[in-house]
Formats: C-alpha cells, structure tokens, sequence
C-alpha cells in the first residue's frame, strides 16, 4: 500500500523509477467514461488521465469551498444519480480532509432531510449544483492528507434495525483494498468496472481498490451501456443478477478473454459458479459488511464456503454469532 501526503499522488505520484515513471503514471488512463446522453462536463473527454483526474478533483474542491455553506462545514452529503459528479464529490470531499455520507438517490425528500438532520449534514450536493461547472476554473491546492480520521459515513442496509451510519478512515479503506486487490491479483494494469453504487459500501470498496492501484475505472452513465462496458474490464463485482443478465446479453461474447468477477450480495446459484468457469470467467464468492469497509472473506470458483479472511481481517464464532476485527474496522 503505498502513502502519500496527497490523495492522488499515492496513485500515481509516488511509484518506483523516479521522475520519468511519475510522469508515465501521471498519463495513463484513470477513467474510461461511457457519458452517454450526460449534459455535465461536456469538456471532459472519454478517457481521463490520472493527471487530469487529479485536476478535475483540485477544481471541484475549488468549486464546492466557493460555496459559502460547503466551506464551513465539515460533515458532506451528496445525492445524486450522475455516476461522474458522485465519484468527483466522494473524492474531492476526501482529498479536503472533510467527510462524506453518500445517499440514495431514491431516498424521499422527506427521508433525506430527516437523515440530514440526525447525522449532522451540513451542506448537501445535488447534480444540479454542477450545471456551470466551469472548465477554466481555478485547481485549489490540496491540503495535506489525513489518513486516519473519519473521512466516510456509510449507511447499513438495516437488516438488524433502522439503517446506521458507519464510520471509516482512508486507511480503513485502503487496508480493506489490500487484501481484496492481493487475492484477485488486481493491479495498476487491471480495469474495474463501478457497477455498484456509492452509497453501498460494496460501491466505495472498488473506487479504493482502483485508487489504490492506479488502475483503470470504467463509468457509464446510461444503463444501456453497462454490459458494452463489463464486456471490457478484467474485473467487476457483481450480484447474482447482474451475472445471470451478463450471459444472455449482446455484449457478453465480446468480452476481454480474462474476466475475474468477485460475486456477493445474495445468495449464489451454484450453476452460476460452474457456467463461468465453462465460460472461462475466474468467480470470487464474498462475505462482507459495512462495518468491515466491503470484503471480509472470499473463496475462487468454489460454493459452499466463503473462503479464509482476506489480509488484515479476523473472523471467530462467539454464541453462533460471527465476531470480525480488523484494519478495515
């Protein structure tokens, strides 16, 4: 895992080989976005660079603090539906050494004020605000980062009750990463697709993933395209659903001849499991929670068992209750 003082550099700032590879870090593909029909950042290309990346982020910063109620506060909600400006404000956020609670863009008003007020939010983000979003806007100088305090809060489904809002650090989420990125064999070269949401943890858990290898993160905007863009990843975290619709669909013959697919979420057919093998797609069954940043356990192209705890976690039975610990906790 690599540290840096700045959220962007740790990606692609900070490797081996001195200034030249900084340089060749900097230029490789962060972001392959699938914009569709999307009328925000019509001066943003397809293929985004770590470089300008990195830029796009020092520019929202600038444009969210010269908005009077963002400056002062420091607990962030964001709700929205625009996949681009959600990762952009969940990033930016962060990189200010603010926190972030992502909503559910189906959340009422209603409901959405009410957990405002509960947790503490102070300004909320809407797409809307981003529709002057201006090119030649000034890139703010990020504040030195702060790895250890609460940068996230993420709410619990609610399985055991009204939905809670889970508190985790950077380093939570990156210790998280370690191990689902060790066991997947995820690296700088390697694509994930953000098929999940980011008000899920599950979603959060492949944005640290690619942040942390400096890989390359798809992004569609319309729903249409998301089996043209799982057809061109080397992994991507699905639910059974997503799998079962991905074998019938056009795309899914033109696929990247080496696919890993990390499943979770529900419960697993085991003819799922034994068609991707046929179909030469490596599958991962996961256990995890949003109290342990996403993954806690997973297990390669088996049922039946969700594999050993990930890097960094533990795992024991307590009274028939499953007791976890851990970096990502």
């Amino acid at each position: 895992m690599v540290k840096s003082s700045h959220f962007f550099t740790a990606c692609w700032g900070n490797k081996a080989g001195g200034q030249a590879n900084d340089k060749a870090n900097a230029e490789r593909i962060a972001i392959v976005w699938e914009k569709g029909e999307s009328r925000f950042f019509p001066f943003l290309p397809e293929q985004i660079s770590w470089q300008d990346f990195h830029h796009l982020i020092a520019q929202t910063a600038t444009f969210l603090s010269s908005q009077p109620p963002f400056s002062q506060a420091q607990l962030i909600g964001y709700q929205g539906s625009h996949r681009l400006i959600g990762l952009v404000c969940y990033c930016a956020v962060i990189a200010l050494n603010k926190q972030i609670l992502m909503f559910n863009p189906a959340f009422s008003s209603e409901k959405t004020t009410q957990l405002c007020e509960q947790y503490g939010i102070q300004f909320l983000i809407t797409d809307q605000l981003f529709a002057n979003f201006d090119e030649n806007l000034t890139a703010c100088e990020l504040p030195t980062l702060d790895y250890a305090s609460p940068a996230t809060l993420t709410l619990t489904s609610g399985s055991s009750g009204s939905p809670k809002a889970v508190v985790h650090s950077i380093e939570n989420h990156l210790a998280n990463a370690e191990g689902v990125c060790e066991l997947l064999d995820f690296k700088q070269g390697d694509s994930w697709l953000l098929s999940l949401p980011l008000f899920h943890v599950s979603g959060q858990g492949i944005v640290w993933r690619w942040l942390s290898q400096g890989a390359t993160l798809y992004v569609n905007e319309d729903k249409a395209d998301f089996f043209k863009l799982l057809s061109q990843v080397s992994h991507a975290s699905l639910v059974p659903t997503q799998m079962q619709r991905y074998w019938v669909s056009a795309d899914f013959h033109k696929r990247s001849k080496k696919q890993t697919v990390l499943l979770g979420g529900a419960a697993i057919p085991a003819e799922l499991v034994q068609q991707a093998k046929v179909q030469g797609i490596t599958t991962f069954s996961g256990y995890g929670m949003t109290e342990m940043a996403s993954t806690i356990c997973a297990v390669k192209n088996e049922l039946g068992n969700v594999g050993k705890t990930l890097k960094g976690r533990e795992v024991c039975l307590v009274d028939n209750e499953i007791w976890v610990k851990g970096d990502c906790l």
